[in-house]
């Protein structure tokens, strides 16, 4: 996971480098993850830490079926494939439902979060 980053606001402040690249470039991404806390190593501070549930993998928006301009952005290596042609879809029903979930589960201040 990328430092913490101050000149972003706190909700975005623990997000990967792909998932800021995305985002940086007009992509809608979802990182599902999880907070633990953590004794930190030198400082013995508890510290909030993010770890995301499928390692190396994200959930992007393509309503205009933009591949190309997606796999330029740096930090995305490739797409999941289904059984058809093309890249692994998703309902929006299903997204929304993990995003939901994903949000209720965010500490409620990350300003202690390490990256």
């Amino acid at each position: 996971m990328a430092a913490v980053d101050e000149r972003l606001p706190e909700s975005r402040r623990v997000e990967s480098a792909s998932e800021r690249n995305c985002r940086k470039d007009g992509f809608d991404i979802f990182m599902p993850s999880f907070y633990k806390e953590l004794k930190h190593h030198r400082t013995n501070q508890i510290i909030q830490k993010r770890f995301p549930f499928l390692v190396g993998c994200a959930f992007v928006g393509l309503p205009r079926l933009n591949f190309e301009e997606l796999r330029s952005v740096e930090g995305v290596e490739c797409f999941l494939r289904g059984a058809n042609y093309g890249p692994l879809e998703f309902p929006d029903s299903t997204i929304g439902t993990l995003l939901r979930r994903h949000e209720a589960g965010k500490p409620s201040s990350t300003s202690s979060t390490a990256g």
